[in-house]
């Protein structure tokens, strides 16, 4: 391969991330408008029940280690700096928190990260700078080379991660030794298959097990997915 044909395939790769980025941006604000109206409504809710500030706001690293604001409904009486876990039977966590967790929604306004290019719809979950620490080195440059997602496979097997927590003496202890390897192995496996049939059947995947899960409310058990590592 010559030097002109290598510099053709890094612009037409330069101008397909750019292209990829600025479609996502669209999506982005197409989601937020119309998902505006129930946005209004849940700020409406945490205001009157629980008082300002209604967003929770928390470093986290994106790609290629620059860090970034990832932003939450709050969903938690305080937000102390030394609460990174958080489970089910947290007494700071409201009640319209709870509902709020239940659903999903507090991971509405993350549109706007994904607005100004910060993550993606699809992608490994942004993590805490401590956390990502703990990845082995080949795999944190992996999985730091994308911009980070609301979607990943991982949910698909950890739909309910704040109710495993909540099951463990350790959270913490059990959340590094073993939720992030297995959330690490599943991220790599999904940076390096990026293919676009393959990322839809995982969105899709999530969202019938998400439903299905909380129609019957049934809760995902730990042990027969961590039996594998």
């Amino acid at each position: 391969m010559n030097w002109s044909e290598m510099f053709r395939r890094n612009q037409n790769k330069n101008w397909l991330q750019i292209l990829s980025l600025a479609w996502t941006r669209v999506v982005a604000a197409f989601f937020l408008l119309l998902m505006s109206p129930l946005i209004l409504l849940i700020c409406v809710v945490i205001l009157v029940r629980d008082g300002a500030p209604i967003f929770f706001l928390q470093e986290r690293i994106g790609q290629g280690g620059q860090r970034f604001k990832i932003i939450k409904f709050r969903t938690m009486t305080s937000q102390e700096p030394t609460a990174r876990l958080s489970a089910t039977h947290n007494k700071r966590v409201t009640h319209t928190g709870k509902n709020l967790r239940w659903l999903k929604l507090d991971e509405l306004p993350q549109l706007i990260n994904v607005f100004f290019g910060e993550m993606s719809f699809f992608g490994p979950r942004p993590e805490l700078e401590d956390y990502v620490k703990d990845w082995p080195s080949s795999d944190r440059d992996i999985i730091l080379s994308v911009r980070p997602g609301l979607i990943d496979p991982a949910v698909l097997q950890l739909v309910d991660e704040e109710a495993i927590l909540a099951g463990s003496a350790d959270p913490e202890q059990l959340y590094r030794s073993q939720i992030t390897t297995f959330k690490t192995r599943i991220y790599v496996e999904f940076v390096e298959n990026p293919n676009i049939t393959y990322r839809n059947v995982v969105l899709c995947l999530y969202f019938v097990r998400f439903m299905i899960m909380r129609i019957v409310g049934k809760r995902h058990r730990l042990h027969s997915t961590f039996d594998q590592i």
